[in-house]
């Protein structure tokens, strides 16, 4: 993830267009009779704003009446349109609650210490009701807001691993959790009326009381007292389906369009000298034709039919780039492919000019493509349309759905007419073996190859450098997103506003996130006929993806870590493992470490450090291979004295 400081002043200097949109279309309630005064959606999210629909594959839907969402400063709506074919709120949703009173923060556990959440006489419980039991989570309060100046400081709750699909959940906060003044949270308005059991029946709560009367048995049986309730509420989440679902029919789509890619144009072949470039033979620059799904050429939304399915229109051209390393001069014959995936704000051909010498040492020939809706030349879009608009945030979504697809395409014409293409050949012999592929990314690159690896029927093991999931998650963590927290301020000044917008706009992530995507890898998708081996590298102290995001996709997949680790994460236990999915752990100790909190961490040298590393490369070049096996590659000695070690870097050394 580069470029966040150029990103600025282009942020800050941008202006909202377009003028006030329509309300939502139907009203089903008003806002949520457990809302604090001056709020609507809030605790969130809440059963309240579900309602039976029969053609979901739930059974339910989500709707946001008239007025509850948001609105940015010029009063412009957040259409309820853009989350209203949800069946449930998303599994990775974080949890928002907001007391007038504050609360003390001190009750609040730290991550490390984030086990004790899920044990009894914990003040705050997380309950699948499903089961029955508790639900371990990390809870904080929102330091970007100040109750000092009069700003809503929101209590988050954020599940350790993605919750259940389809699952109803329960949350239950006590009255052994004390407000800003040290004082026992207590019971108000209509649900305090429920606790003493004087709810009126013309109250708007009574219309889900009998869903509170069976969280409270739910709670009862862990130990948990009606009277000894502050607040307590439910939600159901979503089908797989919600999430996954899109991006399937999209690549079904486009593979039965391009079942060996389609057309392409080579634009440029640089063959630098080995002076000037002792690791790249040939840089090739070019463009692919692939399935479009967009509504226009120029960036959009996806176009969708009535029933809210995407359409594949006219195949468009977009940007290419591929290395061949100068070790293939002294190969014995083709070397394998590579699918590379870039970072953030990045672009392919920029990350493969970055990371020729890696190509070099692992002798593979890397092709790529542009995420797009994250890409550098996205940089635009954002600040001109996303963010003072949030309405328009299908403009990162529905374009990285598109980018999936266009790495599919690619992938496939990589696998065929690319590989014996002249401009592939060195000394008359192709370069690249298609039969031998795999992939790797870093930073975005890392967390979008979850998705690619889960979505792909062709590329069955790869290599995800410093990756993460959950984006609600990370936006506020990471450094690269410091600036665009700056513009929201802008447009959004409400901080609860702004915890909301981050939160609804996970069910969009959704359908690219790799939190719904990387259960696929061990259950293959529809259409994908193996499961997956991959390695996933994270980087202690990452300040652009933080490592809570990293770790929730750890829990969510059941990594096992490779031992020994450097240090223990909750959740994931350790162990010799020499294939499936992988966890290592890499630490260069960097400086300054990242706050604790939901705020954007300062830069350090820890993101960009491990793919450097020759353990990490020895690592990647000992997996990518058909018979491939994962190596602890760190530790001391050599040879039949080498003992494994954690993969630790002190200064200096």
């Amino acid at each position: 993830m580069r470029r966040a400081l150029a990103l600025v002043a282009l942020l800050i200097a941008s202006t909202a267009c377009g003028g006030p949109q329509k309300a939502p279309a139907h009203v089903v309630r008003g806002c949520s009779p457990l809302a604090p005064a001056g709020t609507c959606l809030l605790p969130f999210p809440d059963s309240w704003f579900e309602q039976a629909d029969a053609k979901s594959d739930t059974g339910r839907r989500v709707i946001f009446p008239d007025g509850t969402l948001p609105a940015n400063t010029k009063g412009v709506l957040l259409r309820e349109a853009a989350f209203g074919t949800l069946d449930g709120y998303s599994p990775a949703t974080p949890i928002i609650v907001w007391f007038p009173q504050g609360v003390d923060r001190s009750a609040l556990p730290s991550l490390a210490d984030s086990a004790r959440t899920a044990q009894a006489g914990f003040p705050i419980a997380l309950v699948d009701l499903t089961t029955d039991k508790r639900v371990a989570f990390f809870a904080e309060l929102d330091l970007n807001a100040d109750p000092a100046q009069g700003e809503k400081q929101a209590l988050l709750i954020h599940p350790l691993s993605r919750l259940e699909n389809d699952t109803r959940y329960a949350v239950a906060i006590t009255t052994a959790l004390h407000d800003a003044q040290g004082k026992p949270l207590a019971p108000s308005g209509a649900f305090a009326q429920w606790v003493q059991g004087s709810l009126p029946s013309s109250s708007p709560l009574a219309e889900i009381s009998d869903r509170l009367d069976q969280d409270q048995t739910a709670f009862q049986k862990l130990g948990i007292a009606k009277k000894d309730l502050a607040l307590a509420f439910d939600f159901d989440t979503a089908s797989d389906a919600q999430a996954t679902g899109r991006l399937v029919a999209m690549r079904d789509q486009a593979l039965a369009a391009a079942p060996h890619g389609l057309g392409y144009t080579i634009d440029s072949k640089t063959e630098p000298t080995p002076d000037a470039d002792p690791d790249a033979l040939r840089i090739i620059d070019g463009h692919f034709l692939a399935p479009n799904f967009e509504v226009g050429k120029d960036p959009s939304l996806l176009d969708l039919d009535r029933n809210g399915n995407p359409v594949m229109t006219r195949a468009q051209p977009f940007p290419f780039t591929a290395v061949i390393p100068r070790c293939v001069q002294n190969a014995s014959g083709p070397v394998p492919l590579l699918i590379l995936g870039h970072g953030l704000f990045d672009t392919a051909h920029s990350e493969l000019m970055d990371d020729r010498n890696l190509l070099n040492q692992l002798c593979m020939v890397a092709i790529g493509t542009d995420w797009l809706g994250v890409a550098q030349y996205d940089f635009t879009t954002i600040a001109s349309k996303v963010l003072p608009d949030v309405n328009d945030f299908g403009l990162i979504t529905d374009r990285l759905l598109q980018a999936h697809v266009n790495f599919q395409v690619l992938t496939r014409l990589a696998m065929n007419a690319l590989a014996s293409d002249p401009a592939f050949a060195v000394d008359g012999r192709p370069s690249y073996d298609p039969s031998r592929r795999y992939y790797w990314g870093a930073s975005n690159g890392g967390i979008q190859g979850t998705t690619y690896l889960a979505l792909s029927p062709d590329i069955e093991r790869g290599v995800l450098n410093v990756p993460g999931a959950e984006w609600s998650t990370m936006i506020w963590r990471s450094s690269d997103f410091g600036a665009a927290l700056l513009v929201l301020d802008q447009y959004y000044p409400d901080k609860l506003d702004q915890q909301l917008l981050v939160a609804l706009s996970q069910s969009l992530w959704d359908r690219s996130d790799p939190i719904e995507f990387s259960p696929h890898l061990a259950h293959p998708l529809p259409g994908v006929p193996m499961k997956k081996e991959a390695i996933f590298q994270e980087s202690l102290g990452d300040a652009q993806v933080p490592n809570l995001a990293t770790d929730i996709e750890m829990r969510t997949i059941g990594a096992v870590g490779l031992a020994p680790l450097s240090q223990p994460v909750f959740g994931i236990s350790s162990g010799s493992p020499t294939g499936g999915i992988v966890y290592t752990q890499w630490n260069v100790y960097p400086t300054p470490l990242p706050p604790s909190g939901d705020v954007p961490a300062a830069n350090n040298p820890a993101h960009d450090a491990v793919r450097r590393l020759p353990q990490a490369i020895a690592q990647t070049a000992d997996f990518l291979e058909p018979d491939g096996k994962v190596v602890q590659t760190c530790g001391s000695g050599e040879g039949s004295d080498f003992v494994p070690g954690p993969c630790t870097f002190p200064p200096g050394n």
